[in-house]
Formats: structure tokens, sequence, C-alpha cells
């Protein structure tokens, strides 16, 4: 990591203890302590006196090391020339060899840790602050979050590590941070659009700005920074700003259909950029007489909205009646309206506009220079589709040998007009059916048409009770309609032995006779 320590100039941290040593040999030789150039201690926070005991103690440490080096290494030129005279031995050189390098190592590492304490306090002091986070929507309903940073780098704090080597202007470039990378999350996921934004630099006291584009809506988000081998996580509520003080009007339903005589209802969110109290009046534009409406909230119908302090949104419906009765050439054509959010001017305004148009459609451009909120809908009338499925008679009494013949009314019921309709049997296992018409072309609505159907049973059936089921459909612009069906009962019966039954009444008839006249013969007696 490379750190600012001269105005237009870069040197690596390396360079720093060698900086350091350089300024207290030079302060030193005038006879000036280092902490005699620090602010009065009454002066100074607790924060900043914390800083400057620890800096103190690594400057000890490492004049220490250095007076110990000195020591070590005049001890070892020393041991040198004894040797050479021979004096002393080889391992007493060696030995004072030894400790000149572990006194070397020593004052290395004292420097290094000097070093790193200062690098530590420039970091602690560097600080990215978020001067402003702002919410707004563009003309296209895009939800985008601005974000203003800037550098507040505590210079103070930073000048206590170099007080006796740099002046405050070259602390400053010193806290220039390069490299922050910028997200915004939501719940621990990135919700910002792109997802991240790199500053390549930001100088000291400077401010820079920052855009996202909001994927996912929200009040608070956690804005991330990471720069200087750290992550900082600020959690943050975003204002709602706003040029203009227009509610923005969504529907996710904003095309429906509706059949005659029903009611449709259009899901409504209300969203306003904008912190303070303010009420807005609900009118709707291009929506013809005959269909009427009316704003609701929790089944309470409103004419106007408040948003308190500090409300954004607010969800609503506008139920819209359809007739009963509309033209042939209205059905299943659509309407477009306008539902419209405006302030108490721009509700003036569009009663003016109204006044002026009178039954003729109003045009969205003219809806937003009234600076009003509104959003599309469509409304789409279907007519009702429904089939009536009649017939006189339920139940059929039969011979094995005997068909039936049934007569059915088809009617159309509702409004539509129905065409391709067809009856359908459902019949007993290899029983027939002949079916006339098997079509029908077309039915008005209201209009009958009768359709016969022979049935045809099995040879050889048993005497019994059958069931049949007879129904009636069809399909409209991807609709099915269907009639209730009817179920219909067939009682065979055995046949009848007309030998049999002649010669039993015969008999029956004798045997009368027989005894009317054996009554009158014993009567006489």
């Amino acid at each position: 990591m490379r750190m600012h320590i001269f105005r237009g100039q870069m040197r690596p941290r390396r360079a720093l203890p060698c900086l350091l040593a350089a300024g207290l040999m030079v302060v030193s030789v005038f006879g000036v302590p280092a902490r005699a150039l620090s602010e009065p201690q009454d002066r100074m926070t607790k924060e900043e006196r914390a800083m400057q005991l620890e800096l103190e103690r690594a400057e000890l440490i490492r004049d220490q090391a250095r007076s110990n080096f000195e020591k070590q290494k005049q001890k070892y030129e020393e041991m040198k020339l004894l040797k050479e005279r021979g004096i002393i031995t080889g391992d007493e050189l060696n030995s004072a060899r030894e400790a000149y390098e572990t006194a070397k190592v020593d004052l290395k590492q004292a420097e290094i840790n000097l070093d790193q304490t200062i690098l530590g306090f420039v970091e602690d002091a560097t600080h990215v602050s978020i001067v402003q986070a702002q919410k707004y929507k563009t003309r296209e309903g895009a939800r985008r979050v601005r974000l203003t940073l800037k550098n507040t780098s505590n210079v103070k704090a930073a000048s206590a590590a170099y007080k006796d080597v740099l002046s405050r202007d070259e602390v400053r470039s010193l806290v220039k941070i390069e490299n922050i990378f910028v997200s915004i999350l939501k719940d621990g996921v990135l919700v910002g659009d792109p997802y991240e934004v790199k500053i390549p630099s930001l100088a000291y006291n400077e401010e820079i700005t920052v855009e996202f584009g909001l994927q996912q809506d929200a009040e608070n988000v956690m804005v991330r920074m990471k720069y200087l081998n750290k992550i900082d996580d600020r959690m943050i509520y975003l204002q709602k700003s706003a040029a203009e003080d227009i509610v923005s009007v969504m529907s996710l339903q904003f095309a429906q259909e509706g059949e005659l005589g029903s009611s449709v209802l259009f899901d409504l969110e209300l969203e306003r950029m904008a912190e303070n109290e303010k009420t807005f009046a609900l009118d709707v534009v291009n929506l013809p007489e005959k269909f009427k409406y009316a704003f609701e909230d929790r089944g309470k119908q409103l004419s106007q909205v408040k948003f308190s302090q500090g409300m954004a949104k607010i969800s609503l419906g506008l139920r819209v009646y359809v007739p009963e009765e509309l033209g042939e050439d209205e059905i299943d054509k659509p309407i477009s309206f306008y539902a419209v959010v405006a302030d108490k001017w721009g509700a003036e305004g569009l009663r003016e506009l109204k006044r002026k148009h009178g039954p003729n459609p109003i045009s969205e451009k003219k809806l937003k220079a009234l600076k009003v909120g509104f959003e599309t809908l469509e409304l789409t009338p279907r007519g009702v589709g429904e089939l009536e499925l009649a017939t006189p008679n339920l139940y059929y009494e039969i011979k094995p040998d005997e068909t039936v013949d049934m007569k059915f009314t088809v009617k159309n019921t509702g409004t539509l007009k129905l065409e391709d309709v067809r009856v359908t049997t459902d019949m007993p296992y290899q029983w027939e059916s002949i079916i006339q018409p098997e079509k029908i072309e077309r039915i008005e609505p209201q209009e009958e048409v009768t359709v016969r159907i022979k049935v045809i049973p099995v040879e050889g059936i048993d005497v019994g009770k059958y069931e049949m089921k007879v129904g009636a459909s069809c399909e409209h612009q991807g609709r099915l309609i269907e009639a209730q069906e009817k179920n219909v009962t067939i009682q065979v019966e055995s046949k009848t032995n007309l030998l049999g039954t002649t010669v039993l009444m015969v008999v029956v008839v004798g045997l009368v006779i027989g005894v009317a006249v054996f009554s009158i013969r014993l009567s006489r007696r």
C-alpha cells in the first residue's frame, strides 16, 4: 500500500522509519525533545493522548534498540581488533558477532513497529462520511439512490503521528483515500445497480456523489464502503427527494376484464417522495359515464388521501362497476382511462380541463402538464355467457326392443352471442344416440333451439333401470361455457307373453262361469 508523504511525491512505507529517524535526529541536535513539540496535555482529547502515549512507547522501544545496536556494533569492532592481535579466541568473536546481528534485527523490528504504529494512526484517522442519502424516482418511474460522500479524516490525529516530519498540509495530502468501493445492501443482499461503484480517489474534505438504481424498494439500506483494507458498513435511512411533489401511482393488475353487471377492482399503490404532510384528491379520467366507480380502502369509500409526515406509501383499490347492459359494439372493446392523484392545484386544473373537454377524452400529455400523478388502466367489458338445457321429461319406460325419442331445449340465457354449441350424451355401455342437430351454429341472447335425441339401447338388454346424461357447451374467446347436465332415467321392462295371457284369461273366465252355474243350480234345489 502506498501513502502520500509529500505533495506530488509518493514514497513506499519502508522509507517512513528512516524519514522519522532523520526528523528526530534533527530536533535532537537542537536539544528539543520530541514530546515538547506536542500540544499541551490539557488541550488534547483522551483519544489523542492515548495516541501520543502509544507513539512515545514505540519511539522509546526504537531508541533503546538503536542504543543497543550502537553498543553491540562498537563492541564487535573492538573484538575484531583484539582477535587480530591474538588476544581473544574465535568463539569470543563469534559471540560478539551474534550479539551485533541480534541487535541489528531488533533495531529493524523496532523501526517497523514504529512505522506500523504511525500508519495505524493514519488509518484510524482516515474517515469517509455519508453527507446525504436520497431516494428519488425518474420520469420513467425507476427508483434511484443518490449518495454524497465526503473525506472527513481527522487531520489533527494524523498530524500527531508526523508532528516532527510533515506539515499540516502535507498530512492532509497523506489522508487522501484511494480506491473506495461503494455498494448498497438490503437484508444482506446487494440491491444497487450497478452492484458496486469504484471511487478512484477522495482527497481530504472533498465531496463526491455516486448513484445507484434501486432494484428492490427500501426505506433503509446498508451502505458498504471498502477502502484501506477495511470494510465500513453504515445502516442509513433514505431521504425522499423529488423535484416536483407528484404522487406516483402504480397498479399491478392494470388491465382487467369484467362481465356485464359485475364489478372490477384495480389495486393502486401510491408513493410520494416527500417528507411533509399533504392531502391529495382522487379522481378518474376518460371512464364513460355509464361506468360507475369508487375508491376504496378496507371497505370504505374515499375521495381524498393524506400522506402524514414520513409516510411514503398508501395502498388503495379502485372499484369499477360494469353496466348490466351494453351495446353489441361496446362489448369486448377495451376502455382506457386514468386513475389520478392530484394536490389542491392539480385537482382544480383537472376540473377545469374536464369542463372544457366535456365527453371528449383527455390526453396523457395534458395530464402531465397539470403535474398530477396518474396510472393508465384498461377495462374490457365482457358479455355473460350462459346456457340452459331443459326437457319436459326425465323418466322413460321402454321394452327391450324399443328406442327412446327425447326433446331438449337449448337456451342462451346470457348476453353473448354463442356459436358452435354442441349437445353431448353420456350413454350406458354400448348404447347409441342420434342428436339432431349435432351442432348449433349460432344462438342469439335469449334465443331457444330445439334438439331431438334418439336413444338406441343395445340388443339383448336386461330388464332394469339405466341412467344417461345430456349436456350442452361451447367456447367463447377461450372460455368454456357449459349448461348444467341433465340426468335421464330409462326403465327397461320385460315383454308381455300374449298367448299365456290369453289362455290364463280363458281359464279364469271359465272358472267364473262354472262357479256361477253351480251356484244357480244349488239355489233352485
